[in-house]
């Protein structure tokens, strides 16, 4: 059983003066300014001491980092693992390992988006993209890597979801 820790508020004020949750958003919906691009608005303390998280599902990493060997995705019901260090393509391109996958969903561009895994954080930047990839129904610009958070939804294209198995 896994134990869950409510996450603490990432809060930013963008270029139109609005103040936004980074768990929640990740580009502001007026100015459409890239809220990973800010810093935060209040300095943070963090949410758990080390000792209390939880063993089950994590290794330590190189330096005695803490964090996961991988994570899970599920897009057009496969389910594929995101490996630490690893960078996974996602596209109709046959060379891509993830090219069975999007075979069937012709509005995926062959080079689409790329999720990149640190063994803590799972990111997501969009290859310019015919059309788009989207995190809370927000369409991020191209070439510009997001950080993806428990709660967020990613999809790829109008109607492409891609869930993210945070728990393994």
């Amino acid at each position: 059983m896994t134990e869950e820790y409510p996450l603490e508020p990432d809060l930013v004020t963008c270029s139109c003066d609005i103040e936004w949750d980074r768990n929640t958003y990740s580009q502001c919906s007026h100015c459409l300014q890239n809220l990973w691009d800010l810093d935060r608005v209040a300095p943070s303390t963090p949410l758990r001491e080390e000792s209390a998280v939880p063993a089950g599902g994590e290794t330590v990493l190189e330096g005695g980092e803490r964090g996961r060997a991988g994570i899970d995705i599920l897009a057009c019901g496969r389910r594929h693992t995101i490996e630490h260090g690893q960078r996974v393509r996602l596209g109709r391109n046959e060379n891509l390992e993830t090219a069975e996958v999007f075979t069937a969903a012709s509005n995926i561009s062959r080079f689409h988006a790329e999720l990149r895994f640190d063994g803590e954080r799972l990111f997501v930047t969009d290859t310019n993209s015919s059309n788009g990839t989207f995190v809370n129904d927000q369409r991020l610009p191209a070439d510009t890597e997001y950080e993806l958070r428990p709660g967020q939804t990613l999809r790829l294209a109008s109607n492409v979801p891609v869930d993210i198995l945070w728990e393994r």
